[in-house]
């Protein structure tokens, strides 16, 4: 092989350079998408025992408290309760169900402290985020604010991960399988070991998961109108009339709640740090689920 003369070194060298800066400059954008700071998430109302737990320990939460990423939300036999996230979506979840808020970055979140998260007609414009929910049983209803493009929303399951850009759906995790039952929108489900699928506005998809964890293939029915009334009226953001406050052993309730949603530091759960607005408190008597 003859030896590269010094100006094919030099472009070669060159070429080199402007492919790394092309990738170090797309790790950095991709990565001050979603690494500022954890996004917040308002717990509208509480009926009922629900517990809530983080990091390996119990949590006392209430109505108007905020959450963040890494904690896990269970109603308990006959509780209900609502999250509001920074981002404008809501998810509410049905008696007997567990969820994990997996994860939820936002970037330029301060600039939507202090607002009322439930009022963003869609996702608060200069900001984006990134959520990924694993329920791991029960039902949840969804309401997905339209998402700015570089955002993600997903819902991980038995059945496989369904992916959201902005819609109104409920899941529901029953020892049979997971249902994905549509009101507007789609979402793309991508099935353990299969291709990814669209459900579509009017669709309920059922995949049956058998007990070794093997996901069939779904069988399709049209939301019936019961379904869409129950998933409207489930993410509407007004507490259902006569709550009661929450008795579980790491749950309460206040009374009246304020709509509005104060900032607070990024640091949740705390003890210290309230910056205007309630966090949750450890509860060293209760262990979490």
């Amino acid at each position: 092989m003859l030896p590269l003369n010094k100006h094919t070194q030099e472009s070669n060298i060159m070429k080199l350079i402007k492919v790394i800066s092309v990738f170090a400059l797309s790790v950095l954008a991709s990565g001050l998408a979603f690494a500022q700071e954890k996004g917040l998430v308002v717990v509208k109302s509480i009926n009922g025992p629900v517990e809530f737990a983080a990091a390996g320990k119990a949590y006392t939460v209430k109505q108007g408290d905020a959450i963040q990423e890494s904690f896990v939300v269970r109603t308990l036999p006959g509780a209900t309760v609502k999250l509001a996230f920074s981002n404008g979506s809501v998810v509410a979840l049905d008696p007997s169900t567990t969820l994990e808020l997996s994860e939820y970055k936002q970037n330029n979140g301060a600039s939507v402290r202090g607002k009322d998260f439930t009022t963003f007609a869609k996702e608060p414009e200069n900001t984006s985020s990134k959520t990924s929910l694993t329920l791991s049983g029960g039902k949840i209803f969804v309401n997905v604010a339209p998402l700015a493009p570089a955002s993600s929303f997903a819902v991980n399951t038995r059945a496989g991960e369904i992916a959201v850009k902005g819609t109104s759906f409920f899941v529901h995790d029953s020892p049979t399988g997971v249902a994905v039952a549509m009101a507007s929108g789609s979402v793309s489900m991508a099935p353990r070991g299969q291709t990814a699928r669209a459900v579509s506005q009017g669709q309920v998809a059922t995949f049956p998961v058998s007990q070794d964890g093997t996901v069939s293939a779904p069988s399709i029915r049209p939301t019936t109108d019961a379904d869409k009334a129950a998933i409207s009226t489930t993410v509407g953001i007004a507490p259902a009339a006569g709550a009661t406050p929450a008795t579980g052993p790491a749950a309460s309730t206040t009374a009246d709640a304020d709509d509005a949603t104060p900032g607070v530091d990024a640091e949740v759960p705390s003890k210290d740090k309230t910056n205007g607005l309630d966090v949750p408190k450890e509860s060293p008597t209760n262990s979490p689920a």
